[in-house]
């Protein structure tokens, strides 16, 4: 008698692959934790959030509201007692990430119900390598992303007709966040459709109408008391929501063909060419309507680009809208006929992972642009987070504050350069008395995108003079500044005459101003290498309007670049185009040698950029045109 051949158990592969997608992802986000490569400050805000509310406080220092009033996440007060045991970021990670991984569950048991068991698990790698799931796991922490879950479980007790586990999923998702409703209405109406009993379709309906008006009619703006402000993403259609609401009944041409822009088609396409555009073949998709809606009349670009988190609440109409458009494609005559379900099963992996490769963020991660190693710059950021007490109140920029978030009194400084609340018109104001300012004056988001020339500047000096600071530490482009600390460490300071110079170079640059000279300082040895004292003499030939910016590259004995950095003159400060005419400038520095080429034969060169352009500035050193400057001298960190 023939041995009858073992019958494949699924789940366990599902679960296997749910398992290794945990395992990985988990590693590449707990070592960013650690590399400091969370460069936005939402992990750290919702962070402080936990932590408060473990802690007896609503209140976010960080949004300036109760975190009500910014968003209706009252999820987080489930997740509080949990987060007790485990104050640590990297416990909110490692949620978001299980709770995401779980969603391919629910998907292969709704798949493997209407489809054979191949295409389910196929499926399943489609969602555990769908591009826009995949940045939404690795992009900050986000509330939003646990409605994916609970949405992906909703549908999939509705489909199994379990009525009790459906109305706890629907709650529980319409706890995660305010816009919640807008996916549970349609959904009541879509039961109804479906002609399934009152209760089915009239929770949705009355709980989702209930939940709207009361959380976004009242209790939002009630406590953020006009702070927050959601109107101002919606501002090219009208100041208030009469207005937006009429914009779009009076203008319908005009609504569709900025639903349809060019970056907004590319959205689109991102979301459904992963899945062959199958789910447009279903009306479950109907249901997240509102939400693409929603995301592409914004004016904030991040909701319709898949990089962010935006769309984590429409991923599971679109995975459950993509099993039954497989269904009704393989119902097809010609279809049938023809195709088998394993080549629509070998088709969806064959796009899925092509799609993967193409835009999604696995290969970014295998180069390393999501950082996972730590480097010798990493334990510079390290040294300045030790030199801040623990409970002590603090500014800093985006990529230090996860690792400050467990304290009452946080801010970001992009609210400072910026001016404004987040989402509003009302202008920022740091309270009075913060202790500490922890700033990378480059920092790529915090500073820079939210720079605006003519206005951050005055932000930024009225910052400075609004507390007695002093500078504890510098060291390239980050500054650790304390209040009432008396110290000899200046910035910069404009000078009433010619100064003495050790090293003159009268280099013209851009034709705008002359590099006059260097000092060279006293060398200090750190953690991870040396800190060099260097002072810059500028002057401007004429009033400037560019906007210019140093490269430091230290090289070695073959003129290859083994440390790089980009730094704002003045340390922002005092930039370059608010400099008088005729004016000169000192300029102090503290120049950063990695201890891994303190003894190499290495040079340290000098360029210009235009921060406007990105040009590198033509230099000209004793009527020679040159790209960079050598500064010499350095021979005595040569040992």
């Amino acid at each position: 008698m023939e041995k009858t051949a073992k019958k494949i158990n699924y789940k366990y592969i599902v679960w296997a692959l749910i398992s290794f997608f945990i395992l990985i992802v988990g590693f590449v986000s707990f070592r960013r934790y650690y590399c400091f490569d969370y460069i936005d400050m939402d992990l750290a805000a919702y962070n402080q959030i936990v932590w408060n509310i473990v802690h007896g406080s609503f209140y976010s220092s960080m949004l300036g509201v109760n975190f009500l009033g910014h968003h209706a996440h009252f999820i987080l007060f489930l997740f509080a007692p949990f987060y007790f045991l485990f104050q640590t970021p990297l416990f909110l990670l490692f949620l978001q990430i299980v709770s995401l991984a779980v969603c391919a569950y629910p998907i292969f048991m709704i798949a493997s119900r209407e489809l054979d068991q191949n295409l389910a698990l196929s499926l399943v790698i489609a969602y555990l390598l769908y591009p826009a799931m995949g940045y939404t796991v690795f992009y900050e922490f986000h509330v939003p992303v646990f409605a994916t879950a609970f949405l992906t479980f909703m549908l999939y007790y509705f489909i199994k007709q379990k009525y009790r586990l459906f109305a706890l999923f629907m709650i529980l998702s319409l706890l995660t966040q305010e816009n919640i409703p807008l996916v549970i209405i349609p959904f009541g109406i879509f039961a109804l459709f479906k002609k399934r009993s009152m209760k089915w379709w009239l929770l949705p309906l009355l709980s989702g109408s209930i939940c709207f008006l009361a959380v976004v009619g009242w209790l939002m703006p009630y406590l953020n008391k006009n702070t927050v402000q959601f109107v101002t993403i919606y501002g090219h259609m009208g100041n208030s929501l009469p207005e937006i609401l009429g914009f779009i009944i009076s203008r319908p041409w005009t609504v569709i063909k900025m639903m349809l822009s060019a970056q907004k088609v590319k959205f689109l396409f991102q979301l459904f060419a992963p899945l062959c555009f199958f789910p447009l073949l279903d009306a479950h998709i109907l249901i997240s309507g509102l939400f693409f809606v929603q995301h592409l009349l914004s004016s904030r670009s991040p909701e319709y680009m898949i990089e962010y988190h935006y769309d984590a609440e429409i991923l599971p109409f679109i995975f459950i809208s993509a099993v039954y458009g497989i269904k009704r494609f393989l119902n097809w005559p010609l279809i049938k006929r023809y195709l088998r379900p394993a080549l629509i099963s070998a088709l969806l992996l064959a796009v899925s992972i092509t799609c993967a490769v193409s835009f999604g963020p696995f290969i970014e991660i295998a180069v390393d642009k999501y950082k996972t190693t730590k480097d010798v710059w990493d334990l510079q950021k390290e040294r300045f987070l030790e030199m801040i007490p623990a409970e002590a109140s603090i500014v800093a920029t985006f990529e230090f504050l996860p690792m400050l978030s467990q304290r009452k009194q946080l801010y970001s400084f992009h609210h400072v350069v910026h001016g404004f609340h987040t989402l509003s018109r009302v202008p920022y104001r740091l309270p009075q008395g913060v202790e500490y300012a922890l700033l990378d004056v480059n920092d790529p988001i915090g500073v820079n995108v939210f720079y605006k020339k003519g206005r951050s500047e005055a932000n930024i000096a009225a910052f400075l003079n609004s507390n007695k600071w002093g500078i504890v530490e510098m060291l390239d482009n980050i500054v650790l500044l304390q209040n009432n600390h008396k110290s000899d460490k200046r910035f910069f300071r404009t000078l009433s005459k010619q100064p003495d110079i050790s090293i003159g170079l009268n280099a013209l640059i851009g034709r705008e101003i002359s590099l006059l000279g260097y000092d060279i300082d006293k060398t200090i040895r750190i953690k991870g290498g040396s800190s060099v004292a260097v002072k810059f003499f500028w002057k401007a030939l004429k009033k400037i309007e560019t906007d210019y910016r140093m490269i430091v590259e230290i090289n070695d004995a073959e003129g290859k670049t083994r440390y790089q950095t980009i730094r704002p003159l003045c340390y922002r400060v005092f930039p370059s185009y608010m400099w008088a005419e005729n004016s000169v400038i000192e300029e102090n520095y503290q120049l950063f040698i990695p201890k891994a080429i303190e003894k190499e034969n290495f040079t340290v060169n000098i360029k210009m950029v235009d921060a406007g352009t990105g040009n590198t500035m033509p230099i000209l050193l004793n009527n020679d045109k040159k790209q960079n400057i050598n500064l010499e001298r350095l021979e005595i960190l040569k040992r």
